[in-house]
């Protein structure tokens, strides 16, 4: 559990909009003590979120890498969910997240993330167990690689 309560600033919410390959795309951010932190959403789920260390540039970019010709829209409404569920997690009254993700990796990268978020609240599990987990025991390092370029921790977590 987290040691700080963080709120949600309503005027950091943001849609990512425009159409590229059929989504629309949306945006959030919100305040906690140690900086800002965005999170970044399809019509499918969730695809990022960041850490207080990085900026909105930084989101920008990474939208841009992932999703070219999206454009970044405030929009609160379709973004609550991940705003009310993140923001219980940081309040340390939620241990599991229910809403969809939809990872943007490679298809190792996504086995990867997906074998992360697996792991329950409170529990580890080794690089190499991971490894294992996604059918590729001697993938050792590229788990380490995958779990760095994780880009929704917190709900997908590098350790549990």
């Amino acid at each position: 559990m987290l040691e700080f309560s963080a709120h949600i600033e309503e005027n950091h919410l943001y849609r990512v909009g425009g159409r590229t390959d059929g989504d629309y795309r949306s945006i959030l951010g919100f305040l906690i003590p140690s900086g800002m932190i965005y999170l970044a959403a399809t019509e499918a789920g969730l695809i990022q979120i960041t850490l207080p260390n990085e900026s909105f540039a930084q989101v920008e970019a990474w939208v841009s890498k992932k999703i070219p010709k999206a454009i970044l829209i405030q929009d609160p409404t379709r973004v609550s969910e991940y705003k009310q569920q993140v923001q219980q997690y940081l309040d340390g009254t939620r241990k599991t997240f229910t809403f969809p993700l939809d990872f943007r990796g490679t298809a190792f990268q996504n086995a990867v993330w997906q074998a992360l978020f697996n792991i329950p609240y409170g529990e580890m599990r080794s690089y190499a167990e991971i490894a294992e987990a996604v059918g590729n025991p001697k993938a050792v390092r590229a788990v380490g690689t995958a779990n760095g370029m994780n880009p929704i921790p917190i709900v997908v977590p590098c350790h549990r």
